[in-house]
């Protein structure tokens, strides 16, 4: 049974929310002033330089220089110590398992993937240390300097809870048919601390939020197109998870074995034209030999993102939609033409207000892993 874990700062760090809150908004605006900071936060000027006071003595923030403006003496501004520490990012897939490392910052520091078929969880997490360690070395660091480790899985969140009370993960057949049980505690047990578990799709979209996107929303829904169709709620900065972790769950609209617009739906429909071999990896190669059949299944799935996108509209009314997920970026960039005019027909003469739609900045094989990663430095 998976049990769920908080992340945790090493010590002597032991900081109020009001530190994290600063930290994550200089890793979001940096280079930054304490007055924009405090703009912001909506903290006080004086809270602002107490705080960062704090932040510059842990030697986790520091002054880059002066802004000069039209007036006055020029500001001074902030950003993080890239090399304050690092957070692993995982993420297991049908084919493969992601692992990311990235520095304080957020900036992606190196990528691993690790072919997992034949690998027992215990075998597979030490695998995936080795692999941190490599690139960790790389930066001239070491594993003592990993602040975090998150795991992004496809799963949801049941009612019943495991004997330390945290509720128990239903996780997609495919994945838990090849996965031991203690998956997650292997993980906090070989990197020596406790491995912050989330669904995949709210990690992704923990990632737009902490480390930015193009429409720089704060409140936005986020569509996950993966092995699987998920999807996450930002409001006002924060994931929204609902009653039972399970907010944004919109595969529930379209459930299998309904075509939709997922990597294993497509890797079904191409199967019957004779490409049996697709990964993410030689997808590039197989796209122009399949063109007739995968042009067909892009329209298709276009048509049903529009309707999701409708749906999530009507209920929600957000500022804005951000479309992710692990699929290859060139597949989804091409599930993005057209998409704005096939929205806006799509909400014809409603009264409904067309949401910002954008692709996302993280998109790709890595993109859950990455907001892994993202989630141990929120």
């Amino acid at each position: 049974m998976f049990c769920m874990t908080s992340i945790f700062f090493s010590a002597p760090y032991n900081f109020s929310p009001s530190h994290l809150q600063v930290m994550n908004t200089i890793r979001r605006m940096a280079p930054i002033s304490r007055a924009s900071l405090a703009q912001h936060t909506g903290l006080s000027s004086a809270s602002v330089t107490n705080l960062t006071r704090d932040l510059i003595a842990h030697g986790l923030v520091q002054e880059l220089g002066k802004l000069r403006g039209k007036k006055g003496q020029p500001a001074i501004t902030l950003g993080l110590v890239a090399q304050a520490g690092y957070s692993v990012g995982i993420s297991p897939t049908f084919e493969e398992t992601v692992v990311v490392v990235t520095d304080f910052n957020g900036k992606l520091i190196g990528e691993e993937r690790i072919a997992t078929d034949e690998l027992t969880a215990v075998e597979e997490t030490k695998e995936i240390r080795q692999r941190a360690e490599v690139l960790l070395a790389r930066e001239g660091a070491r594993e003592a300097d990993i602040l975090a480790v998150g795991v992004a899985l496809p799963t949801t969140f049941s009612k019943q809870h495991d004997p330390a009370g945290q509720p128990v993960l239903q996780l997609s057949e495919n994945f838990a048919a090849r996965k031991d049980e203690d998956y997650v505690a292997q993980l906090s047990k070989v990197f020596d601390r406790p491995a912050k578990l989330e669904n995949d799709a709210n990690a992704a979209a923990s990632c737009e939020q902490l480390l930015g996107n193009s429409g720089n929303l704060t409140s936005f829904i986020y569509l996950f197109l993966g092995d699987g169709l998920g999807g996450s709620l930002i409001l006002n900065g924060t994931l929204w998870q609902g009653a039972h972790r399970n907010a944004g769950e919109i595969g529930a609209m379209m459930p299998p074995p309904a075509p939709r617009p997922t990597w294993a739906d497509l890797k079904m429909y191409l199967k019957e034209y004779g490409f049996e071999e697709l990964t993410r990896t030689n997808f590039s190669e197989i796209a122009p030999l399949a063109e007739g059949p995968l042009k067909t299944w892009i329209s298709r799935a276009r048509t049903q993102l529009v309707e999701l996108i409708y749906l999530s509209s009507s209920v929600l009314d957000p500022k804005g939609i951000v479309v992710g997920g692990t699929l290859p970026p060139e597949l989804l960039e091409r599930l993005a033409e057209g998409l704005p005019q096939a929205v806006a027909a799509r909400f014809g003469q409603s009264r409904l207000q067309i949401p910002d739609i954008t692709l996302s900045q993280h998109a790709g094989a890595a993109a859950s892993a990455f907001g892994a990663a993202a989630l141990g430095l929120n």
